[in-house]
């Protein structure tokens, strides 16, 4: 289970739409297919299918 995983949902607001992941700055090795986390509605939560990473909507 990587580091990512393992934290609170990353909060993301509606001007960062849309989210994918990995997302830039992660560690090389942590790498995988990029892939884009759909949310639509405050509160939503949605999580990556390769690593686990997982992504809340805010207000």
């Amino acid at each position: 289970m990587t580091e990512q995983t393992q934290r609170e949902p990353r909060k993301v607001r509606r001007d960062e739409l849309p989210v994918s992941c990995p997302e830039q700055g992660r560690d090389p090795a942590e790498l995988h297919p990029r892939v884009f986390i759909p949310l639509k509605r405050a509160g939503e939560m949605g999580s990556c299918p390769y690593c686990g990473a997982r992504f809340e909507l805010q207000d």
